[in-house]
């Protein structure tokens, strides 16, 4: 009997250990490859999926700065396969330098492998430090990986303080060869309170940063735009803000919004290749978002190895849970979590130069008149100036003073040897300029002229010029008072002044 005891005791331990190490997460079938030249190619076939064409490729030296595994996948099944691909990368001596996983679907019969990773898993090694890897592939429980219900914000009390959340954001995208974009967008969203709905904004100027430190800024133009219910629109501070619902009324609990318009990104603004850039989910969202789905169909054919995703804040390059695959142009992917407000999910491909054929936004006519018009008016208002309003050029008059202690009267005596009638009335003007009187013109006429002077006395004579004095004296000589004013005028000068100019 103690023996059963023990035996059931033992086997409870057992157990309890087995349930406690065993991992959650279990894998239906996995398998790795050997160690790998780099430069070799290779396959590996797990169950019924078959990784063929595989080639390491290296693009750490391009705008792309990634570098990692592409090939093909066969899926010989008739249903589509989720599956966990790790790659291990070593050097020369097989220590491993770094690794990277992520998740992948293969569709039924044949689609792309692309496991590229960025240059910050190296840790500060370099990718030609590279010598072999290793790929192991696991095949994934579908029922797990295909489960949405932790990715449902309203389903989870973490969120119940936000006014609203996005239970589901499915975005189908279109890339024409002209660059612009034929966009669909299914937000099904939450309401935890009363809201008349939301705010959809979508950027008008853009600017890329990419990896290898080079930058760009776009500018895009929205057209054609369809909401299935009531909305507004406003353009300002460089974005287009689509506000969807009534005024008149109040939503709460589940609603869904689906949005068409075209997405016009112009012209490619490298001048070495061209390429896709695009926010799928933006970072103007001011809630969380869950279960994101998006599909991208391109116009022709491009090199999967250089296509890549991130999400998070501006600058990141986290790739973690995004899962998609290729076919043919299509790329279908997800991502299996939940954006936190403000965060992004981009995807970007480097291109051939010329993919693009005919980009490039349209310009508006009245657009061409607003810059021409003020140009021409300014060069025909250039030319009536120089034709017409031009000013005759300012000719500097010279003037001549006397040397000092001398007044114009000595000064023209000394260069003449002699002094004429002129050289005396010169005083006027000099001691006018001295202070000692003013000159006024009047209405009165004299024979010779139509109008007058007439001459105010300011002040006394004060110098120590004998005939600055005496030529003041004779000046007032027949001087009157107007008003508390001595002057003289030309009629009271007339057969008289002479007598003092002599």
């Amino acid at each position: 009997m103690k023996r059963n005891i023990k035996r059931l005791l033992f086997l409870i331990v057992i157990s309890i250990s087995l349930l406690f190490t065993y991992p959650s997460k279990t894998y239906a079938l996995s398998k790795q490859t050997s160690y790998v030249k780099v430069s070799d190619q290779e396959k590996l076939e797990v169950g019924n999926l078959l990784f063929s064409n595989l080639v390491f490729k290296d693009y750490s030296s391009t705008s792309t700065q990634a570098f990692g595994l592409s090939g093909r996948i066969t899926n010989n099944s008739k249903n589509n396969i989720n599956y966990n691909s790790t790659v291990y990368y070593y050097d020369s001596n097989y220590k491993l330098i770094a690794q990277r996983s992520s998740l992948g679907i293969a569709l039924k019969n044949n689609s792309y492998f692309n496991q590229m990773a960025s240059l910050d898993i190296l840790n500060g090694h370099k990718v030609n430090e590279i010598s072999y890897y290793r790929l192991s592939i696991d095949i994934v429980d579908n029922n797990i990986l295909n489960s949405t219900s932790l990715e449902v914000p309203s389903k989870n009390d973490i969120y119940k303080s936000y006014d609203y959340v996005i239970d589901k954001y499915n975005i189908d995208i279109v890339v024409n060869e002209n660059n612009i974009y034929d966009i669909t967008e299914t937000i099904t969203t939450y309401f935890n309170v009363p809201k008349h709905g939301i705010f959809r904004t979508i950027p008008l100027k853009n600017k890329i940063e990419r990896l290898d430190g080079t930058s760009s800024t776009n500018r895009t133009k929205v057209t054609n735009l369809e909401v299935d219910n009531e909305y507004t629109t406003t353009k300002q501070n460089g974005e287009y803000k689509i506000q969807i619902g009534s005024a008149n009324r109040l939503v709460q609990g589940e609603q869904t919004y689906k949005i068409k318009y075209n997405y016009n990104l112009g012209k490619d603004s490298s001048k070495d290749y061209d390429e896709l850039y695009f926010n799928i989910i933006g970072t103007d969202w001011d809630t969380v978002i869950g279960n994101v789905t998006f599909t991208i169909t391109m116009p022709k054919g491009f090199d999967i190895s250089k296509l890549g995703f991130s999400l998070g804040k501006r600058g990141s390059t986290d790739t973690t849970n995004i899962i998609y695959t290729v076919s043919d142009n299509k790329i279908v992917g997800s991502y299996k979590g939940i954006l936190n407000p403000g965060e992004a999910l981009t995807v970007r491909c480097e291109l051939p130069e010329g993919y693009f054929v005919g980009a490039g936004l349209p310009v508006n006519k009245i657009i061409y008149l607003e810059f021409i018009l003020p140009i021409l008016f300014l060069i025909i208002s250039i030319v009536l100036w120089y034709k017409y309003g031009k000013d005759d050029q300012v000719i500097e008059t010279v003037e001549f003073y006397p040397p000092e202690g001398f007044n114009s009267l000595e000064v023209g005596f000394f260069y003449k040897g002699k002094a004429n009638n002129k050289d005396v009335v010169s005083l006027l003007i000099y001691l006018a300029n001295k202070g000692y009187i003013k000159i006024s013109e009047t209405k009165e006429k004299s024979l010779f002229s139509k109008n007058g002077f007439k001459i105010t006395k300011i002040k006394d004579y004060d110098g120590d010029n004998i005939d600055e004095k005496e030529f003041l004296i004779g000046l007032f000589k027949n001087k009157k008072e107007v008003k508390g004013n001595v002057e003289v005028t030309l009629l009271d000068l007339e057969n008289k002044f002479y007598e003092t100019v002599n």
